[in-house]
């Protein structure tokens, strides 16, 4: 029978900062895991996740000085590689509309770099969900972030409708704070030890170039044991 008689009893007697670590897929876009099995959970050395996703602002709304295809975009935070990172209002940022086909879809993007980019989908003759197809949204380059969408149904020159505006958070729009998520400072499956991440509450879309899901990063510590 086991017995705690010769037993040690480790404390956690100090802490290792692993900086801003890129977290990894692990196939269901749900959980996604460090290549640490503990993560501190002392006072002012908990995990902090910040997955890339807007944070503040960004606001799209159709050119206020009223020029044809374009739109005004609001300054806005964002969370990038796990770094906040403020991006200046964008003014007149032009649309383009479909040059045979009416129906066409435009991504508005945040770059890695911190730069508004609009990247334009593909024509077609309906508008589909279905990224990088015809009549699509095209995918949100990697290590980018999607603000908002913008679908024009005609190939005449005019300015831009409300209407024709989308910011649909997890549809239209990636937030840094949906979906919600649970962290795993430590992850213990079957009696065995795994590595620490976390769980989100549903699986992330894959709309980023190769189907893949936005990056998702934490800034931890590991714990130093002694006796």
């Amino acid at each position: 029978m086991p017995t705690a008689e010769n037993g040690i009893l480790y404390y956690e007697a100090g802490q290792t900062y692993a900086g801003i670590v890129e977290l990894t897929d692990q196939g269901d876009q749900m959980e996604f895991l460090s290549a640490d099995n503990l993560w501190s959970k002392y006072q002012g050395k908990a995990p902090v996740v910040r997955p890339n996703g807007l944070a503040t602002g960004g606001v799209v709304i159709p050119a206020v000085a009223a020029g044809n295809n374009n739109v005004d975009i609001a300054a806005l935070t964002a969370y990038l590689a796990g770094v906040l990172t403020s991006v200046g209002a964008g003014t007149n940022q032009a649309i383009t509309r479909g040059a045979v086909d009416a129906y066409k879809i435009s991504s508005i993007q945040i770059t890695s770099a911190g730069a508004i980019s609009v990247v334009a989908g593909t024509e077609g003759a309906a508008f589909v969900e279905t990224r990088g197809v015809a009549g699509g949204p095209p995918f949100v380059l990697v290590g980018s972030i999607e603000i908002a969408q913008v679908r024009f149904s005609s190939l005449s020159a005019a300015p831009v409708l409300a209407s024709e505006i989308f910011q649909v958070a997890g549809t239209h729009l990636e937030r840094y704070d949906s979906p919600t998520f649970t962290a795993k400072p430590f992850n213990v499956e079957s009696g065995v030890m795994g590595y620490a991440g976390i769980d989100f509450i549903s699986a992330l879309p894959k709309i980023h170039t190769g189907s893949l899901p936005k990056k998702v990063y934490a800034e931890y510590y590991e714990p130093i044991f002694a006796e």
